[in-house]
């Protein structure tokens, strides 16, 4: 992913208000370039981010009325992942990444480091796919979230232009708007990470 749009993040204290400012003076500017090694690149604005995004925040609603809930995004590459990602801050909530199975790891790690992440983070709510629940119950690990389960295909597309400040929560600097954990380096076999 490339972000774009840089001299509008200088002199900003949050993520929301950011996008809010995007949205109100660029909106058809250019938020992500998502790059595919197999097909071409694939462009979205501002507007249109935030319009799937919002569409992720609504979802949200029901995991909890508390905001600051953990939620964990399974997601492989595409817009949703960014989506839900962006989406649960927008809601109030901090969002992780848990990285899908990958042919790029060792199935015994793989399946190791995910049960310690999920047990570890215990997120309220987990965000994932079709494909992703398939290579997992191929890993026997299908049943391993613990939480409300949303699923990116189900959360419909219907944000509306007067829905997108809906969800812009109020932010001070000092919140937490991820927790990040160690990347594969590692082997994911000790989940650990700052929250940012």
């Amino acid at each position: 992913m490339k972000l774009t749009n840089i001299e509008l993040f200088r002199n900003k204290t949050t993520v929301t208000s950011v996008l809010q400012n995007l949205l109100e003076d660029k909106p058809e500017s250019t938020a992500c370039i998502l790059i595919y090694p197999d097909k071409p690149d694939e462009t979205y604005s501002v507007r249109q981010l935030l319009k799937r995004a919002t569409d992720f925040a609504g979802s949200f609603e029901s995991v909890s009325s508390d905001s600051k809930q953990l939620v964990c995004i399974c997601l492989y590459h595409g817009l949703d992942l960014i989506a839900a990602f962006i989406g649960s801050f927008l809601a109030g909530h901090i969002p992780t990444m848990i990285a899908p199975p990958s042919p790029r790891m060792e199935r015994e790690k793989y399946v190791l480091s995910f049960e310690r992440m999920i047990e570890c983070l215990r997120p309220a709510c987990v965000v994932t796919g079709r494909d992703v629940i398939t290579n997992l119950d191929e890993l026997e690990l299908g049943g391993v979230f613990t939480g409300k389960v949303i699923y990116n295909h189900e959360v419909p597309k219907r944000a509306k232009e007067s829905d997108l400040k809906k969800f812009a929560t109020e932010a001070n600097p000092e919140d937490i708007v991820l927790l990040q954990h160690s990347s594969g380096t590692t082997q994911l076999l000790f989940p650990s990470g700052p929250m940012t």
